[in-house]
């Protein structure tokens, strides 16, 4: 997509000198120098400080050059799965730690969701509201979607030995990208090779069926996640 291109694309220029993380496919590219590169990328993140917190910019893509999404352009078809194939699911974890005490209020961290522009991302049912970490009845994390389009949790939370920190993870995955079945006769070169029911795997049947069985369209999604910190409020 042209216009989420070119938005993150101004993006990663301002982080000139930046550290950026991407994760995707590690390949050898013989057509390109001959050189290892990640091609396509899948997941691209990173962090710009913020008043009172930071933020997160996650960038999640099914790849649109359409040069990895059928079997029949992978090593004559002999992978499992073509590598940038939509739907791409991705996962960001996010670390935090933050104080406990059942004595007193303690400070709330929030992390907040504003999309930057998407297309084709999956809704997962009945997740548009708040998900609260909460100890001894006080909420210490709290993430807010704004949408539809994550799958959350909370990972490896506990405290550290001997101290009153909690730290742990907030996980949250994203899924970009369709591949739709448009029809049950598959053909090949002409030829009718099959039938194969609606709600068949792309991955499952024969790779010369792919192509006439499915259309796969690409998506992405680009966001940022805000973390700030709500201080307790103290009753004199």
């Amino acid at each position: 997509n042209d216009a989420a291109k070119a938005i993150l694309l101004n993006l990663l220029r301002s982080l000139y000198g930046s550290k950026v993380c991407v994760y995707g496919a590690w390949i050898f590219d013989n057509g390109h120098c001959c050189q290892p590169e990640i091609h396509p990328a899948e997941q691209i993140w990173w962090t710009r400080p913020a008043p009172g917190g930071k933020i997160y910019y996650f960038n999640l893509i099914a790849d649109d050059s359409k040069r990895y999404w059928w079997r029949d352009q992978m090593d004559d078809g002999t992978k499992l799965r073509p590598w940038g194939a939509p739907p791409v699911t991705g996962t960001f974890a996010i670390a935090f730690e933050t104080e406990v005490n059942t004595n007193r209020p303690v400070e709330m961290q929030i992390f907040n969701v504003a999309n930057i522009h998407d297309r084709h991302v999956k809704a997962y049912p009945n997740t548009d509201h708040n998900y609260d970490l909460e100890y001894n009845g006080q909420t210490l994390i709290r993430f807010i979607p704004h949408n539809d389009a994550f799958y959350v949790r909370y990972s490896n939370v506990g405290l550290v030995p001997g101290t009153n920190k909690l730290r742990g993870f907030l996980v949250i995955q994203s899924t970009v990208g369709k591949a739709t079945q448009i029809a049950t006769k598959a053909y090949w070169l002409g030829k009718y090779i099959g039938t194969y029911p609606m709600g068949s795997d792309p991955d499952k049947v024969p790779q010369q069926a792919e192509r006439s069985l499915f259309k796969k369209e690409e998506g992405h999604y680009l966001f940022t996640v805000t973390h700030t910190v709500q201080k307790p409020v103290v009753i004199q």
